[in-house]
């Protein structure tokens, strides 16, 4: 029977957190092995990989363990293995969510704390995931100020695909961080160049000129937040501004 759609949960038409308990109960039920590994893979999400497992786990748990319980979590239906993510490195995901969603419930405060940040730090060195995924796992990781700039990366991303929506909020999420520098003002420059392209372009003109004062004069960022500027000025038809703009671009 499958693991978590069995038909005692689907008859009773119980509410969400009431099937939530019914999973975690499952779980309990379970090894202390397969309790931990599901607990580690929880902190990836619907998705994860052995390799990941073992940067969560490694210490205690070799391998070859690791790969074995995740066979046997596969024949009791609980994930599935999607293939090769690399040499040696094999992808599985939850078979359901209210799984995930149950195992990641389990864990402490700490261990979820020092789980995202060991997750971050896998998958940015392995090369594996957006920036949003990297931002979201450091933010969870209580790092806001390493959070930021991969929040500032995954906006110009979203921007670069014409998802405005996108790229402005995760320039909010990276500016909420606190960040300053040019982290910030590339973050502001985004945020503005997405409201403008979105048809906000009144408004972006404030945001884009917070970008160009927070970069050094003459640098490759105040550069391009003085040409988004022009756009900007040049769509308002504040021609004087326009002119002023290009004396100042002159003499840089």
């Amino acid at each position: 029977v499958e693991f978590a759609r069995g038909k005692a949960i689907e008859e009773r038409d119980a509410p969400a957190d009431t099937v939530l308990g019914m999973v975690k109960e499952r779980i309990e039920g379970m090894e202390p092995e397969a309790r931990r590994i599901l607990r580690a893979a929880s902190i990836f999400g619907q998705s994860f990989t052995t390799s990941g497992i073992m940067s969560l786990v490694g210490g205690e748990t070799v391998a070859n363990e690791i790969g074995e319980w995740l066979v046997t979590l596969e024949q009791r239906e609980v994930v599935t293995r999607r293939g090769e993510h690399g040499p040696g490195d094999v992808e599985f995901t939850f078979r359901h969510a209210l799984v995930r969603d149950a195992a990641y419930a389990m864990l402490t405060d700490h261990d979820r704390v020092l789980g995202h940040r060991l997750a971050a730090e896998h998958l940015e060195q392995r090369g594996m995931g957006d920036g949003a995924i990297l931002a979201e796992h450091f933010e969870r990781a209580g790092a806001p100020e390493r959070a930021a700039p991969f929040w500032a990366e995954s906006a110009k991303v979203a921007l670069e695909a014409g998802d405005f929506d996108a790229a402005l909020g995760r320039a909010d999420r990276g500016l909420s961080s606190g960040v300053t520098g040019n982290v910030a003002a590339g973050l502001e420059l985004t945020r503005g160049e997405a409201l403008r392209l979105s048809g906000k372009v009144a408004e972006s003109l404030p945001v884009v000129e917070r970008a160009l004062s927070g970069f050094d004069r003459g640098s490759l960022g105040w550069c391009n937040a003085a040409a988004e500027r022009a756009l900007i000025l040049q769509r308002l038809a504040r021609n004087l501004e326009l002119v002023q703009a290009a004396d100042e671009l002159e003499r840089v």
